[in-house]
């Protein structure tokens, strides 16, 4: 058996890693809501939501999807406080995974 400390944190994080459960639905909505960085879309982003999880799911998540990035743009400190876009991303990353780990890695 295991008696390394090392070797059981690496087994109970993969044990911890497979089982988490995600909200496919949730994470879906915000890919579509924030669309493609550096692409101009003609339609609005709840209208992209709409589209890709339905008229009735759209209306149940959107407000869910505005208080998540509400607040993730709100955040103290800001995200956004760094000097390359690089770190702006692991920032954000980082916070999604902290304060919304029912979000796909996909969505984030």
């Amino acid at each position: 058996m295991f008696t390394d400390s090392r070797h059981v944190r690496a087994i109970l994080r993969a044990m911890s890693e497979d089982v988490r459960v995600y909200d496919v639905t949730l994470s879906r909505a915000l890919i579509a809501f924030v669309g493609q960085p550096g692409r101009i879309d003609e339609h609005s982003p709840e209208a992209r939501v709409a589209a890709k999880i339905g008229d009735d799911a759209a209306f149940d998540v959107l407000p869910r999807v505005r208080r998540i990035l509400d607040t993730m743009y709100g955040a103290d400190p800001p995200l956004y406080d760094v000097p390359t876009e690089a770190e702006l991303g692991q920032r954000a990353s980082e916070w999604l995974l902290m304060n919304h780990p029912e979000v796909s890695p996909e969505a984030i």
